[in-house]
């Protein structure tokens, strides 16, 4: 996927325009075809996850080792980059955390004072210019030959973007548009150079572009402004903006240690995902998470407050055949923010089906009604039944108002993540007037290799 970009240097309200590097920057264009290709030649049992055509994770089997986490991320970098359409060339080794670390330990290990991982950090940058919001995160096992065991890709593809030196740029311009849009401002930070290629799943036309925050100076009051402004690098147009502020609500996210890969929980590891569209509440007032985990309540008061998250969302409710359904909660001072870790423990077989089960159901919703957002009765489908750790074995099914999946007993905990897309399958073609039998079986089945992009099915079903 081609992304765009744009440069951005902010200024303040006296910053005169400065002078720019003397060459002109370029973002070479990859084969990013062939370059997917050589990896699933050296590694084939590692995994795509693709959301819109875009490669935002790599997970399963070790994809890379080295003497140091460092090491085994830099291989990475210097010969895989090109997966997700970005030469390594554009990787720079600061991350995107404020002290610009290139690494942060994981899972600490209070008892022999070790971390289970090492987070490695990239940020993307074009001749020292970075991109707004774009790095890669490599996740590497602090054991012997240090394994690379995920990437989480949110790096743009630039394609042949190129930025000329001395094209027009006016900053004063994006200040000036800024003022006019929100008159109450009275204070803006420095400029800094930057690319704009969009945020998240946005795709536009690469350009150059200016960053900058405006606040009205009563950052300690209830009449506080703040906004980050991104604005384009020649006409002064704000191409992004955002508040800053957030009040008194409480804020954070709903994730889990979740099953990675398509086999069963004693042979893939736990790692954390979001629990996309939960639910969160303080005590009455409800709402539900986005697509990536992340949540705001709305909160009138400032005292601590006591939120509350269980694995039953918007699309979905998990029962839990084994016992009580997972409920954490947390009390704290808003805004928060309030992290919520489901199956943080890791060490029952009956919270990280759980887990499982929530978050693959809205895996295969999500990726059916991205092919036809008007699907019938899933489109509009709430509070659908998850029934996990049912006292049975060896089996899953579908019943018309529920998917439902066997304990570990003989066989591994059913909830897996290729089998509950493919019992979910069934419910597809259940609301949309289709016979089940061979038809059902073979569309079930479709559904769990089609998303995991893998011929396995069922793998560590019987131990």
């Amino acid at each position: 996927m081609s992304a765009s970009i744009r440069l951005i240097a902010v200024v303040s309200s006296v910053a005169v325009c400065g002078a720019w590097s003397v060459r002109a920057a370029e973002s070479a264009a990859v084969d990013r075809a062939a370059a997917v290709s050589e990896f699933r030649e050296a590694f084939p049992k590692a995994h795509f996850y693709d959301e819109g055509g875009r490669v935002t994770s790599i997970y399963g089997s070790p994809f890379g080792y080295g003497t140091s986490p460092e090491d085994a991320a830099e291989g990475f970098r210097a010969t895989h980059a090109n997966v997700f359409g970005v030469p390594a060339d554009q990787l720079d080794w600061r991350g995107p955390l404020l002290d610009e670390r290139h690494t942060q330990p994981l899972m600490y290990d209070a008892a022999t004072d070790t971390y289970k991982f090492t987070l490695v950090y990239y940020t993307q940058r074009i001749a020292g210019v970075p991109v707004f919001r774009s790095d890669l995160r490599l996740l590497v096992r602090n054991e012997e030959n240090h394994p690379l065991v995920l990437a989480r890709n949110g790096l743009r593809d630039l394609g042949g973007f190129a930025f000329n030196a001395k094209a027009p740029r006016n900053p004063a311009a994006g200040l000036a548009t800024a003022r006019t849009a929100y008159p109450t401002l009275s204070r803006f930070t420095n400029a800094k150079a930057v690319i704009w290629a969009g945020i998240e799943n946005d795709t536009v036309a690469p350009t150059l572009a200016f960053t900058f925050v405006g606040d009205n100076e009563s950052l300690d009051s209830f009449q506080a402004e703040k906004r980050l402004f991104v604005t384009d690098a020649a006409t002064g147009e704000i191409l992004h903006e955002e508040n800053q502020i957030y009040e008194v609500d409480v804020t954070g996210t709903v994730g889990g240690l979740a099953t990675q890969g398509t086999a069963s929980d004693n042979c893939e590891v736990e790692l954390w995902e979001p629990m996309p569209y939960a639910r969160v509440n303080i005590g009455g007032t409800a709402r539900f998470a986005d697509e990536f985990g992340d949540f705001v309540i709305p909160n009138a008061g400032s005292g601590d407050v006591t939120v509350e998250s269980r694995l039953r969302g918007d699309f979905f409710n998990v029962n839990n055949g084994s016992g009580a359904e997972a409920l954490l909660t947390q009390t704290v001072t808003p805004p928060g923010p309030v992290d919520f870790v489901h199956n943080e423990a890791n060490s029952s077989q009956f919270n990280r089906a759980e887990v499982n089960g929530y978050l693959n159901a809205n895996i295969v919703r999500d990726h059916a009604l991205r092919f036809n957002p008007n699907y019938p009765v899933i489109a509009n489908q709430h509070n659908f039944a998850v029934n996990v750790n049912n006292n049975c074995t060896c089996n899953a099914f579908y019943s018309g108002s529920a998917i439902n999946f066997c304990r570990a007993g003989g066989c591994a905990n059913m909830a897996i993540s290729v089998v509950i897309h493919h019992e979910y399958g069934h419910h597809l073609v259940a609301v949309g007037g289709s016979g089940q039998g061979a038809y059902g079986e073979g569309t079930g089945d479709l559904m769990g290799l089609i998303i995991s992009d893998t011929p396995e099915n069922g793998l560590g079903v019987f131990g």
